[in-house]
C-alpha cells in the first residue's frame, strides 16, 4: 500500500528509494518484482540491520531531489500529498519541512482517530518551532515531506540514540533556523497496530532516554545560543 499510494500521486514522483533493513519474510523478493515493473524504484537491502536511526539516515541521504519525503512501510500517502505539500514549501523557502494532518487507522484498515495539531499558523520560523519544541515533537504523525538542503545544512539524523530520533531532527531543523509549514488537511493515513506484545511498554525507557537526548543536545543549546532562558526547558524536563 505504501509504494502504490506513493505511485498514484498527483504530482510526479522521480525517485522512490526503499531501504530494506534485512527483512526476514518475502519482502525482498516483492520489492525486488516491482523494481522491474517501475524504474523509479531503487531498492537497498541491507545484509545486515542498520537499526531505526542509521536506516532513516541512510535513505535520507540516497535521496538526490529538492524535496524529500520520509514514509514508513506501514502508511499510505493519499494522491495530492506530494502536489499541495511540494506547494507549501515552494511558497516558503526558509522552511525546512512540510507536515499535514493525518487519519489514524489500524491493521486492518479501518479509521480511528484524526491527527490535527490546534495550530493556527501554516507557516512558522524557526524561532517559533524552537520555542514549541520544548513542549514535544510538534506534528501529527512522522509522515513528512523535507526540504534536502536543510537536512544538509543540519547533517541530516545526528541523534546518537535509536528512539526520539525524528524529534531530534525537526529540533535541529528549528534550531539551525529553519521553519516549517503545516496543513490542516488530511493527506495521509498513519497506522497504530495493537500492542499485544507490549512492546511500546519495553521501549519506554528508551523513549525516555532518546528524549532526554534531545534536549540536552539541541534544545537546550539553540536557547543557549539565542540568549534566551532556560526556564521553560527546566520546567519541561522535570
Amino acid at each position: 500500500m505504501a509504494i502504490n499510494s506513493v505511485l498514484n500521486q498527483t504530482h510526479k514522483i522521480d525517485e522512490i528509494i526503499i531501504s530494506n533493513d534485512c527483512s526476514t519474510d518475502n519482502t525482498k523478493i516483492i520489492l525486488d518484482k516491482l523494481a522491474l515493473i517501475h524504474p523509479q524504484l531503487n531498492v537497498i537491502h541491507h545484509p545486515q540491520n542498520l537499526g531505526i536511526k542509521s536506516n532513516i539516515n541512510f535513505s535520507l541521504k540516497k535521496c538526490t531531489g529538492d524535496f524529500i519525503i520520509r514514509l514508513d512501510s506501514d502508511d499510505v500517502l493519499l494522491p495530492t500529498y506530494t502536489e499541495k505539500l511540494v506547494n507549501e514549501l515552494l511558497k516558503y523557502p526558509t522552511a525546512g519541512y512540510a507536515h499535514a494532518s493525518v487519519q489514524e487507522i489500524d491493521e486492518n484498515n479501518k479509521e480511528t482517530k484524526l491527527r490535527i495539531l490546534s495550530r493556527k499558523n501554516t507557516f512558522i520560523n524557526g524561532d517559533d518551532a524552537l520555542k514549541l519544541s520544548v513542549h514535544g515533537y510538534q506534528v501529527a504523525a512522522n509522515i513528512i515531506m523535507f526540504r534536502r538542503s536543510a537536512l544538509e545544512a543540519v547533517g541530516y539524523v545526528n541523534a546518537t540514540k535509536n528512539f526520539a530520533e525524528d524529534f531530534y531532527l525537526s529540533a535541529s531543523l528549528s534550531s539551525a533556523g529553519f521553519g516549517n509549514v503545516y496543513l490542516n488537511e488530511i493527506l495521509s493515513c498513519y497506522r497504530v497496530w495493537s500492542d499485544q506484545g507490549k512492546l511500546r511498554q519495553k521501549r519506554k525507557l528508551d523513549e525516555i532516554i532518546g528524549l532526554i537526548d534531545v534536549y540536552e543536545k539541541v534544545i537546550e543549546p539553540g536557547f543557549n545560543n539565542r540568549n534566551w532562558s532556560l526556564n521553560k526547558i527546566n520546567k519541561a524536563r522535570a
